[in-house]
């Protein structure tokens, strides 16, 4: 069985969350003149995916959700689920409804993809930069402290898209190397590397606590978010000793 799939649970919590009606509100507001059947969003629940990309994205966006959350598993196989994505990437063989994927990946000049959240999600992305001196100190894991909008919110997760590129190099493209999720009380991680790491907070008002590589070179990092947030940036890691990490190589 693929690992990629609908996380069914995820979906029926937030439409019992969002819509009094259920399915039917939820139905009444995709398509006015039809839509997709009742039916077929129970297959949803059950872990199947759309059959294209614009009911991916669609669905997303009515229940206000990062696409990226919704088929990130809840446990179990997340390291078959990134590499299945980077099999999908470097053989171009994606499943309709995920083929949304492939704009975040790579090395991109444009990023994160300016229609998934204008068009689904009426609005633009949440994005904070900040760079890299190689000149002031290099080769060592950064703090960064994030304060999402979401984190008091025991149902809906918030995503956090990470990226970097370099002033000189690759025509100073980006490249987007992983996602932190934070849901509730639990932060997890994925790195396009296939690694994982995950830890929960003590706290709904503590914030996600991540750690990525600042290396030789100067660069430019972004976070991207379909929701608003704020961040700071250390150059040492402050007395808690929960974070996650994007390890380096």
């Amino acid at each position: 069985m693929s690992p990629i799939r609908i996380n069914g649970e995820l979906l029926k919590a937030l439409i019992q969350r969002q819509f009094r009606g259920g399915v039917n509100e939820l139905l009444s507001i995709w398509d006015t003149q039809g839509g997709v059947h009742r039916s077929t969003v129970h297959r949803w629940a059950k872990g199947s995916l759309p059959q294209s990309r614009e009911d991916m994205l669609r669905l997303c966006g009515i229940l206000d959700v990062d696409p990226f959350c919704l088929v990130l598993p809840a446990c179990g196989d997340a390291m078959g689920a990134v590499n299945q994505l980077i099999y999908a990437f470097q053989n171009d063989h994606w499943r309709p409804a995920l083929s949304f994927i492939k704009d975040f990946m790579g090395r991109r000049p444009e990023w994160p993809p300016k229609y998934v959240a204008a068009e689904y999600f009426g609005r633009q992305w949440y994005t904070k930069d900040f760079e890299h001196d190689s000149s002031v100190m290099k080769n060592f894991y950064s703090p960064i402290v994030i304060f999402g909008e979401l984190q008091k919110d025991l149902m809906r997760p918030q995503t956090f898209h990470f990226a970097y590129r370099h002033e000189n190099l690759f025509g100073r493209r980006w490249l987007h190397y992983g996602f932190v999720v934070r849901s509730g009380l639990a932060v997890r991680l994925l790195h396009i590397n296939g690694h994982t790491d995950e830890y929960i907070t003590r706290n709904h008002r503590e914030p996600t606590r991540v750690e990525t590589f600042f290396g030789q070179e100067n660069a430019i990092f972004r976070i991207a978010s379909l929701h608003p947030f704020s961040l700071n940036i250390g150059p040492e890691r402050d007395n808690v000793d929960s974070a996650v990490r994007f390890v380096a190589g």
